[in-house]
């Protein structure tokens, strides 16, 4: 009886991994059907150094013309809902010539991580205040911030998305907390000649394309598609998650890129999204997030948070204890260096919010980086306030 049974159990393994292989195969093909050519982008005035145009040579075009195409595999986006589910109506068509657009960039922070729902986030305090103006046009602000998102992300996402498919009037950047965190962990800076300036998830994105052995897709068909895989799996997630993830993640989050790479790369691509949108004739604004290192009245929780208590949890039930003492020196030497530079105090259109909590006795901080609904509030109100003389308002 246990032979037979046995048997069996193996048999249906065997014919499910059978049919889901078959589907794979299906999906595979039919996407390549679908898949479209990728799209072109121009300036309205002038070309600019981008970090993923490749100028090819058109099969079509003998004249030998210079043509950038966007490369789909360097970054990808997901806007059809937000951070709470809401479906994002974005339809710019039928924009009149007074309506006014704003766009809210930038990582975790600006999506809503922190709070709990749609309403306490930095934009929508943003919209009630502009909306106290009382203006007989149409004016809206749409949040396009990316969970990880870097200001190479963002400036990606204003002259790849934003610029040419949407009608931008302003774009209002919140950024700052993942140019650093973008780059820690253990990195590889041999693997190419750029690679020091691609970010750590980058390097590990690339490690994994160029070294996708057969047997490794095989072993991961395997562990997420039979019973048996989805077993194993399961009995070992907890000891996983608990001990060897908090372990890690400990070790990784302690190492950094040196300074002079992190600087270079926050000031770039700030630049650059500065310069394609005014060219364009968009206004664009950047804010240094604040950051907790700052902060001189931090709360007991906040306190918890700093030196990485166990017995306090973080977003999605993360100990805190994962923050050592050398990720926040690494984390306040990069932000130092930045308010620190000419490159940052001479902009008149970069402002420095690290430490709009310094003398704050609120709980500002949900964790480690994102803010509470209290300090979304402030940081909303005190955006529109550097921004409103620049919003076409008519009375």
């Amino acid at each position: 009886m246990l032979k037979k049974t046995l048997i069996f159990l193996f048999c249906l393994e065997l014919i499910s991994l059978l049919i889901l292989s078959l589907m794979r195969l299906y999906n595979f093909s039919y996407s390549k059907i679908l898949n479209k050519e990728p799209i072109v982008v121009y300036f309205s005035k002038k070309h600019l150094p981008h970090p993923i145009f490749r100028k090819r040579l058109s099969e079509n075009n003998l004249e030998g013309n210079d043509i950038y195409k966007f490369d789909p595999n360097t970054v990808m986006y997901n806007h059809k809902l937000d951070r709470f589910g809401n479906e994002k109506k974005m339809n710019f068509e039928n924009k009149k010539i007074d309506d006014f657009n704003i766009f809210l960039i930038g990582g975790s922070t600006v999506e809503g991580d922190g709070v709990y729902k749609s309403e306490d986030t930095i934009d929508s305090t943003i919209r009630k205040n502009i909306q106290d103006l009382r203006c007989f046009n149409t004016i809206k602000i749409y949040n396009e911030g990316v969970s990880g998102y870097s200001s190479k992300q963002d400036y990606l996402n204003i002259s790849l998305r934003i610029l040419p498919h949407y009608k931008p009037d302003m774009v209002i950047s919140l950024q700052g907390w993942n140019d650093f965190l973008s780059y820690v962990g253990t990195r590889d800076n041999n693997i190419s000649s750029l690679a020091k300036y691609w970010t750590t998830r980058e390097q590990k994105i690339y490690k994994i394309v160029t070294t996708n052995k057969i047997s490794n897709r095989i072993f991961s068909f395997i562990e997420n598609n039979s019973y048996l895989g989805i077993l194993l799996s399961s009995m070992f997630s907890t000891y996983q998650n608990y001990y060897f993830l908090n372990k890690h993640y400990k070790s990784e989050l302690a190492k950094s890129e040196n300074l002079e790479i992190l600087s270079k790369n926050y000031f770039y691509f700030q630049d650059q999204s500065q310069k394609v949108l005014r060219l364009n004739g968009v206004s664009y604004f950047h804010f240094l997030q604040p950051i907790l290192n700052y902060k001189k009245f931090p709360t007991k929780y906040e306190k918890n948070i700093l030196n990485g208590k166990k017995d306090i949890k973080s977003k999605d039930n993360v100990d805190n204890s994962v923050y050592s003492t050398k990720f926040w020196q690494n984390q306040e030497s990069f932000y130092n260096s930045i308010t620190n530079d000419k490159r940052f105090i001479e902009k008149d259109w970069k402002y420095d919010f690290s430490r709009i909590f310094e003398n704050s006795t609120d709980i500002d901080f949900a964790d480690h980086g994102h803010l509470t609904k209290i300090a979304q509030k402030k940081v909303g109100k005190l955006i529109f306030d550097k921004v409103k003389k620049e919003i076409k308002c008519i009375k």
